[in-house]
């Protein structure tokens, strides 16, 4: 089966959820939640939940390698390998 990692870097207090752009090799979002350093656990819910529904996968398949409690993270998608990803993001990029 098909995996990758990505590194990500999320923007919390977004007005929605986005795909930004690829930058040194880093995939930035925006997510619509309030950040909240006595929940992390919230904005990775989210992240999790915005990258099932973009890339069509179960959100069981994402998981959140490193950096649980800080804005730049390493997410685990198993079924898509990294072009199979990238693909379902571009439509969705603000470049």
């Amino acid at each position: 089966m098909s995996q990758c990692n990505v590194a990500i870097y999320m923007s919390p207090n977004a007005k929605r959820d986005d795909v930004l752009n690829v930058k040194n090799g880093v995939l930035r979002i925006e997510i619509a939640v309030k950040a909240d350093d006595e929940n992390p656990e919230k904005g990775n819910y989210e992240v999790i939940a915005f990258f099932s529904k973009l890339l069509g996968i179960s959100k069981g398949s994402i998981s959140i390698l490193q950096g649980h409690a800080h804005r730049m993270k390493l997410i685990g998608i198993e079924g898509l390998d990294i072009k199979q990803m990238m693909d379902k993001l571009k439509p969705h990029m603000k470049l």
